[in-house]
């Protein structure tokens, strides 16, 4: 699919048409890529109907991130002029096929989900970070969740945590509003401070005033929530049921996402085996 045939697709140009129930942050972020990409957007109106409908069979967050995660494979892929890439082409067969003068390959896009007490608090952070882009603030303003410990390593941590932000939510929203009002008055070009919550002991809000300011820029930075499986999850997706979906005789491509902060981003192939290579 380039992008002189995703114009004949869908006609709207809603982001919430196209990923209904998703959160704001993450809403937001498939406008700017379709924005920014005329071939990304081209294939969001070829795709409209099957997209929209990965995301209104979600039962939950996690869910709706998982569809997330396909639609981000995509537009890193359309980033690559060479590809031209077919969405599900085969109702059981991987996610996207891509074909290139350089060779065809399918891929297939798995997500390492959160565990529960993550996704509350991700769910959380979203939520400050909707309600602080409504001031469309002059600054830009960074929420540092950070760890007295320095860790947290156990379920009990985890769960304390998420429970405690969410608890936390209506009186920490209403302090951010205030913290970032205030110093929009007073803070001057090319200074940064930095403000410590008085509601959420664990939360610094970080406030910048560039020389070109981006009105509306926030952006999070929180902690991971270990569990101790981690190397199950990455093994359990290569060594299990994606036997089903991997095409045999073919070269075959495995997109893995984590959308984590703190993780870096790798761009070495991991292997697998057979024809297989996975890409973090």
């Amino acid at each position: 699919m380039d992008g002189e045939r995703g114009k004949r697709g869908g006609t709207s140009n809603s982001a919430e048409d196209l990923a209904p129930g998703l959160s704001d942050w993450l809403r937001q972020r498939i406008e700017f890529w379709r924005s920014s990409s005329p071939r990304f957007d081209c294939f969001c109106k070829h795709y409209q109907k099957k997209i929209a409908y990965k995301f209104r069979r979600a039962k939950s967050a996690e869910d709706n991130r998982d569809a997330f995660a396909e639609i981000e494979a995509a537009y890193r892929l359309l980033r690559i002029p060479a590809f031209r890439v077919e969405y599900e082409r085969e109702k059981e067969g991987p996610d996207f096929c891509v074909s290139s003068r350089f060779g065809d390959f399918y891929a297939e896009v798995k997500r390492i989900r959160e565990i529960a007490a993550a996704t509350k608090f991700l769910d959380c952070v979203n939520q400050l970070m909707s309600e602080i882009r409504k001031l469309n603030p002059s600054v830009n303003v960074l929420l540092f969740f950070r760890l007295n410990d320095g860790s947290r390593e156990n379920k009990e941590d985890n769960e304390s945590y998420a429970k405690a932000l969410s608890q936390a939510m209506n009186p920490l929203i209403a302090e951010c509003v205030g913290i970032i009002r205030g110093a929009e008055d007073h803070l001057k070009t090319g200074t940064t401070t930095t403000f410590s919550s008085a509601v959420f002991p664990d939360l610094d809000v970080q406030l910048t005033r560039d020389d070109k300011p981006c009105p509306g820029s926030v952006s999070p930075f929180y902690p991971l929530f270990y569990t101790q499986k981690e190397s199950w999850k990455l093994s359990d997706i290569i060594c299990g049921y994606l036997q089903k979906q991997l095409k045999l005789e073919s070269r075959n491509v495995l997109i893995v996402l984590s959308h984590s902060s703190n993780s870096r981003r790798s761009r070495k192939p991991v292997k697998t085996g057979g024809t297989a290579e996975a890409f973090s």
